[in-house]
């Protein structure tokens, strides 16, 4: 027959084991979570990377160079605009006041601020029409190009923006976001065969 402390050291030493056994099942499991928690981290870090980097080069002239291929993230910028103004649209919970923001001329509402003849920019370094009208063309040289036929007759050029949020043939209206530009594009209208600068149509 065993005597009282042999007893008690033998208790409290399966004790210890299960205590330690215990606590080596824990570390495991907090260094899973830790684990999980570092990728999900590294996979956003990717994605904020690749929607950052396919804002600043929607045509992809970096990668294209390197990897020689043939991307471009114009229709995927566009869908991420959609997606945000979307989003925007649902969580906007503004008065149903008729003089809101959103109703306000593009003219008065983006001021665009002359920078040199024919050069402009704004707060928002975007560019929108100055009224609807259909996009009648595109072209990508020393940045986008965009030709609109307004429904006042005038033909907009709005020229050297960095990205394009249209395509060919869109209905657009004072609120549609042409693209956007780092420091100023070029905007001028003809009719007629005449070239009238921003401030010659506001004043008609």
């Amino acid at each position: 027959m065993e005597n009282y402390d042999e007893i008690y050291k033998r208790i409290h030493k399966r004790k210890q084991i299960n205590q330690d056994k215990e606590i080596r099942n824990e570390k495991p499991k907090k260094g899973s979570v830790l684990k999980i928690f570092n990728r999900l981290l590294g996979i956003a870090s990717l994605i904020l990377a690749f929607l950052i980097y396919a804002y600043k080069d929607p045509s992809a002239s970096f990668v294209n160079k390197i990897f020689h291929t043939n991307l471009n993230f114009t229709s995927f910028n566009q869908k991420i605009v959609n997606l945000s103004n979307n989003l925007t649209s649902f969580f906007n919970f503004a008065s149903k006041n008729k003089t809101t923001t959103n109703d306000i001329p593009v003219s008065s509402n983006s001021k665009f601020i002359k920078v040199s003849d024919y050069y402009y920019t704004n707060d928002e370094h975007t560019a929108y029409p100055f009224s609807s009208g259909t996009v009648l063309s595109i072209e990508n040289e020393k940045g986008y190009k965009i030709m609109i036929r307004h429904d006042n007759g005038y033909i907009g050029i709005y020229d050297e923006l960095d990205t394009c949020l249209v395509k060919d043939y869109d209905r657009i209206d004072v609120n549609t976001k042409l693209g956007y530009f780092e420091k100023e594009f070029g905007l001028y209208f003809i009719k007629d065969k005449i070239t009238y600068t921003y401030e010659d149509i506001i004043k008609n």
